[in-house]
């Protein structure tokens, strides 16, 4: 895909995510495994490559997480702390992708090793930019969706989720996000779907940021506000 294709295809998902919160919508299963009816989050196991935002970057974030919560207190399950943003570039081992778990997280650590050995060389003291997108509804979350400033980002971006594909395919297109909070294990009211994409429209904003290759992460997470950092590419 080209680069001009992929920001037309994430404009593209942007934008259905948010017209499909109609009367049918309905939050993704994913959501009753990982939070309690009481907002608060469940032991969800699991392994991921992030990079982690930098404090500057956290900021930015949290200052449009707040003003989520404040329009849709109540609705969300709480908010995720500060420390946990990151920039998911490659699921791996979940509930979801595994039929064994314990066997998936023990043999993918060797191959992301590997992995981060190769872009090490290719990537070690890089910087990507990207750019924000607005609000976006993930069907299990709310995040801010963001998409590479400029083609050299593009590249690195999409090159390194192509090589973490052949760990473990995930076959679907990278959408590059930081969540600021999941949906409840409900069904939601007609009245709250509506409040929920109004708000999603509403809250405009535009920033960059700044993410070092060098922090690029392998974690363990336990649930979704509990990620234990394993090691990273400046580590290999």
């Amino acid at each position: 895909m080209e680069y001009n294709d992929y920001i037309n295809e994430l404009n593209k998902i942007k934008k259905d995510s948010i017209n499909g919160l109609n009367k049918d919508w309905k939050v993704l299963e994913s959501v009753y495994l990982k939070v309690n009816e009481n907002g608060e989050y469940k032991k969800f196991i699991g392994n991921t490559v992030v990079i982690p935002l930098n404090n500057e970057d956290k900021k930015k974030v949290q200052i449009i997480q707040k003003l989520l919560y404040s329009e849709l207190n109540g609705i969300l399950a709480n908010e995720l702390p500060e420390e946990t943003f990151h920039l998911t570039i490659h699921d791996l081992c979940n509930y979801f992708t595994a039929d064994n778990l314990e066997k998936c997280m023990k043999n993918s650590e060797n191959k992301v090793k590997e992995v981060f050995r190769e872009l090490k060389e290719i990537y070690e003291n890089t910087t990507i930019t990207l750019n924000s997108n607005g609000l976006f509804n993930g069907g299990a979350a709310i995040g801010i969706q963001f998409y590479p400033k400029d083609f050299p980002d593009f590249n690195a971006l999409i090159n390194m989720y192509n090589i973490f594909e052949k760990v473990l395919p995930l076959k679907k297109i990278l959408i590059p996000h930081v969540t600021l909070g999941y949906y409840l294990p409900k069904e939601y009211t007609y009245d709250e779907i509506q409040t929920i994409k109004k708000v999603l429209n509403d809250i405009e904003f535009s920033f960059e940021i700044t993410l070092s290759l060098n922090a690029l992460t392998f974690q363990r997470f336990e649930n979704m506000i509990k990620y234990i950092d394993l090691f990273s590419l400046k580590d290999i």
